[in-house]
């Protein structure tokens, strides 16, 4: 009778186990679960940022014709061209703040350019006359 009794408690310990068992491997499989969506979520998240990046990035590279076109337009007197042209260099992505800050001063030092090319310009123009005498 005892035999039969300790079977009994140690089938219903071995359930209660089991039971446990499998309630923390769902745990375990759901919480494994969430992390591989989060971390998936992630990597395409961001992985889509650097490829618009990068892509942006050979944009803008192949524009550096486009940088000697408008030193082109500066020596020729078409400042309205250089000016369009220039601003015409944004980088952006947020994904690098090199990138941003080299695209930044390229369109900056070329937009100086053209505001000193243009003011020599002007100042060459204006040799004479009756109004040039209150300068």
């Amino acid at each position: 009778m005892r035999d039969k009794q300790y079977e009994h408690q140690r089938y219903r310990l071995d359930n209660k186990v089991k039971h446990i068992n499998n309630e923390s491997n769902r745990k375990l499989i759901s919480s494994v679960i969430a992390i591989s969506v989060f971390v998936l979520l992630f990597v395409v998240l961001f992985g889509s940022m650097y490829v618009k990046s990068v892509s942006e990035e050979k944009r803008l590279e192949a524009k550096v014709d486009e940088v000697d076109e408008i030193i082109i337009d500066i020596d020729n007197g078409d400042y309205g061209a250089a000016y369009i042209k220039a601003n015409s260099l944004h980088y952006t992505s947020d994904w690098s703040s090199e990138v941003e800050d080299k695209w930044d001063n390229t369109r900056k030092n070329l937009l100086e350019k053209i505001e000193q090319a243009e003011k020599q310009s002007t100042d060459n123009n204006d040799s004479g006359g009756f109004f040039n005498w209150f300068k």
